[in-house]
């Protein structure tokens, strides 16, 4: 088991177990392509997976291989620049931990305005993580919310892509419910030195794409 074995989360699921358990934490640090502390922990745990998997594995194949890598689609992903200049990337992030830690990188790369378009991945999620998603904003300016992509789910009323905007803008950051069709329109107005991301697990990203065309 590959894990970080002193995670709250994770420590009491390995009680008791008789497996192996290798933490992936012990592992040095590396100069990543990718910006990110969550980046540097997926390197982390790939190398000692990388390790467990092929013992013989040597140092400069592990260093070359994560060094070398510039990420993948929908992973920070950097799209290029809007006719007025922003700065436009996009992320498959739709929980609240990776949309916090994904906001908080994305703040670093501009001293201007960080507009973020989120699209909501199930009505369930959405409930049941809803403070987790409202508190997961707060170094953004703007937010966008996009309607909720249902998947397999029935809209039974208990939450909306308003409620969560509402509630996003009562902890402190702007934010509105929009369609697609009018997140692309304000994003588009965003200027030089801004930086604008697109996140979620549905199709949000056909917006970042077209800002770039």
């Amino acid at each position: 088991v590959v894990t970080d074995a002193t995670h709250p989360n994770i420590t009491p699921i390995l009680s008791g177990i008789s497996q192996t358990i290798v933490d992936y934490t012990k592992e040095h640090t590396f100069e990543l392509q990718l910006p990110g502390s969550f980046n540097q922990s997926n390197a982390q745990a790939a190398a000692a997976a990388a390790r467990t998997v092929v013992p013989e594995i040597s140092e400069d194949t592990v260093e070359q291989a994560l060094t070398g890598f510039q990420g993948t689609w929908r992973r920070f992903e950097y799209k290029g620049k809007t006719k007025q200049g922003a700065d436009v990337y996009d992320d498959y992030a739709h929980h609240p931990t990776a949309v916090e830690k994904t906001i908080e990188e994305l703040r670093k790369k501009t001293k201007k305005r960080l507009i973020i378009a989120f699209h909501p991945h199930l009505y369930s999620r959405t409930r049941d993580l809803f403070i987790d998603f409202v508190q997961a904003f707060h170094a953004a300016d703007v937010v966008y919310i996009a309607p909720i992509y249902a998947a397999r789910e029935i809209d039974d009323g208990s939450v909306s892509s308003s409620s969560l905007a509402e509630a996003i803008t009562k902890n402190g950051t702007e934010a509105h419910a929009a369609s697609f069709a009018e997140i692309q329109e304000y994003l588009n107005e965003a200027g030089e030195g801004d930086v604008v991301a697109t996140m979620g697990a549905g199709d949000i990203y056909k917006v970042s794409n077209a800002l770039v065309a």
